[in-house]
Formats: structure tokens, C-alpha cells, sequence
């Protein structure tokens, strides 16, 4: 999805409240089975009855240098985004081939003998086997890249360990608690800088202090998908608003006989796109009704976890473009 519009079907994706995207009514009640991997989360419906998630947080900056704000239950960081491969069958590969970028350990799958894995099935045969920290629950053989999320076909982002429950240090234990997101969560990403937009999925996790995501969630966006070169987006331009506890468990597939230059044509991948922009317009619709909901109420203005005066519009760009402005005033 791009240019700032939503999506979303009406139906399991949906959300409660009044709330209206490209004429599609949420009202139905949206929950989750993630819920049983953590449960000491709060389901989607009740996470706002915690006063502390009514309202909004600066939280200390990731590495000393990227900045998260918790608005309203969600978490938001604003960076660059640096292209990443890592799934995409083509993303690494041996002498002969023709690989997206140059040979990185840490974005490969090695054998019991600690050499690379070759892949032995689909369009790339041959290639390094390349992981994601999503990994698809359905058994397949060890050659198959099928068990990764495919960079080239699904818009996903790597998201900060630290703002996980994988997160190996304090940051998350410390200031997320029990709110933090996992692989599968639900994601929006704005270009800020050009006002396209994108539903993506978590997929991957790596400990840098940037925003970075998938080749297909650059071209969504409008930037170049090199991941040897990156793009030209700056620490300002790209704004990622993930939904903690969104996930449904619900594996972003592909089909790995199908070459990346016909992606348009493959069916799997179309599914899981849909699914995603589906599953992410439903997390932003229901976002925005409980923003409007606690903020008709009245509050302390002099506590810190809760204001009363934030009221954004339902476009996707314009009401990211609205909070960034509103937490650079507020809570800078």
C-alpha cells in the first residue's frame, strides 16, 4: 500500500469503534491467539484500561541515539530506513551467482559443520539459505527458504531488539515492561519526506539504533531498494508506528517458485499482503478511536503519563505528520 491510503476488509481484521477508512466501517471485535505466547499481555480490547498506556510517554532513547515515544499503547521511533534482503532467497549466494549483496554471516543460515546452507528448493537453487527472526511455524526441509519471510515479496521491518521481549539487556525490561512488540506484530511506516505509507509486518530483530526495512517495504515507500547502496532517507524522513500484541500468528508466506521481477503475480505473496494491510488498518483504526476516547476525558494536566488535547485525523500520513508534531511540542 502506498500514498497514504488505507485498507482494510471488514470482518476478523476489524476493530471497535466508529471509525471509518476508505469507507469501511471497524466494528467488530478484534483479538488475537498471540496472546497466549505472553500472558501476562493484555488483549488488544483491554490494554488501554492500564492508566499508564492511556496517554503518552518519551522513553529513553534506544543506544543514546534513537528516540521512542509510547502513544496510547503503540510505540513510535523516527529514523532512516536502511534496506534489508535478509529472508529474500536471492539475498546471498556463492561464487556464479548473482546475490543482492555481499556475504554477511550474521544473514545466513550455517549447517552443522558451520558452512553456509545452499538452498534446494524454489527459483534460487543454489543461494545462501538467508534468515529472519520470523520463521514459518509449518515444518519444511532444510533447504527450503520458504521457512523465512521473503524481503523481496513482503514489506516487514527489523525492529530494535530492545524494544522486545527478546531483548538480551534492560532497555525493554525497564521501560516497556509488560507492553513491548514481538516478531509478527503489525507495523505502519510513513515517508514523511513524500507522504507514502505502508502496513509491514516485524520479521526481523537487530540490535541498531535505526529503522530498517524489507526491499519490498522500500519500494512501497517510494525509495530505493538497493541493499548495498540503501536510499537517500534521512534520520527524520521514515516514522514507524508499531502495534505491541497485534500479531495473529498468522505466518506472511510466499511463493518461492515465482522470481522476484514477477512478484505481482504471486498469489501467496498477494494473500500475505493483503492479510497485512488488513491486520495493520485494523490496529490504526482502532488506535485512533481509543486516542479519541480517552481524550474526551478530563485529566490531571500535570501528569505525565496522560494528555487530553491530542486528536488526530484518520488519514494515515496526516495523523502520524499531526503526533509527530504534537510529541515535538510536548514531549521533546
Amino acid at each position: 500500500m502506498s500514498g497514504g491510503k488505507d485498507s482494510g476488509t471488514k470482518g476478523a481484521g476489524s476493530t471497535p469503534g466508529p471509525v471509518q477508512i476508505d469507507g469501511i466501517d471497524f466494528t467488530a471485535p478484534r483479538r488475537h491467539n498471540a496472546f497466549s505466547k505472553h500472558p501476562e499481555l493484555m488483549t488488544i480490547l483491554g490494554r488501554w484500561e492500564n492508566p499508564l498506556l492511556a496517554g503518552i510517554q518519551k522513553l529513553p532513547r534506544i543506544a543514546t541515539v534513537l528516540r521512542v515515544w509510547r502513544v496510547f499503547g503503540a510505540l513510535l521511533y523516527i529514523s532512516e530506513i536502511a534496506v534489508d534482503a535478509d529472508g529474500a532467497p536471492d539475498a546471498y549466494g556463492p561464487a556464479g551467482t548473482s546475490p543482492q549483496q555481499g556475504f554477511d554471516p550474521a544473514g545466513v543460515v550455517a549447517g552443522s559443520d558451520g558452512q553456509p546452507v545452499k538452498q534446494t528448493a524454489g527459483a534460487y537453487v543454489g543461494y545462501y539459505l538467508s534468515a529472519t527472526s520470523l520463521r514459518n511455524p509449518r515444518a519444511v526441509p532444510g533447504g527450503d527458504p520458504s521457512k523465512f519471510v521473503d524481503a523481496n515479496k513482503i514489506p516487514y521491518i527489523a525492529l530494535p531488539a530492545q524494544m522486545t521481549y527478546s531483548d538480551k539487556g534492560s532497555y525493554g525490561a525497564t521501560n516497556l515492561a509488560n507492553d513491548r512488540a514481538e516478531v509478527g506484530d503489525y507495523v505502519l511506516v510513513v515517508n514523511l519526506r513524500d507522504s507514502r505509507s505502508a502496513y509491514a509486518i516485524v520479521a526481523d530483530l537487530k540490535y541498531k539504533p535505526v529503522g530498517e526495512g524489507s526491499v519490498r517495504l522500500c519500494e512501497l515507500l517510494g525509495l530505493r531498494a538497493d541493499a548495498v547502496h540503501g536510499n537517500d532517507s534521512g534520520a527524520n524522513d521514515i516514522a514507524y508506528l508499531v502495534f505491541p500484541g497485534s500479531s495473529d500468528d498468522v505466518f506472511p508466506e510466499s511463493d518461492m517458485n515465482v522470481l522476484k521481477t514477477d512478484k505481482a503475480n504471486d498469489a501467496i505473496a498477494n494473500r500475505s499482503v493483503q492479510n497485512i494491510n488488513e491486520q495493520g488498518a485494523a490496529c490504526f483504526s482502532n488506535w485512533l478511536h481509543e486516542i479519541a476516547k480517552e481524550s474526551a476525558k478530563t485529566y490531571d494536566p500535570h501528569a505525565s503519563h496522560s494528555r487530553s488535547d491530542l486528536l488526530l485525523p484518520n488519514n494515515t500520513v496526516s495523523a502520524v505528520r499531526d503526533l509527530r508534531a504534537y510529541l515535538n511540542k510536548n514531549f521533546p
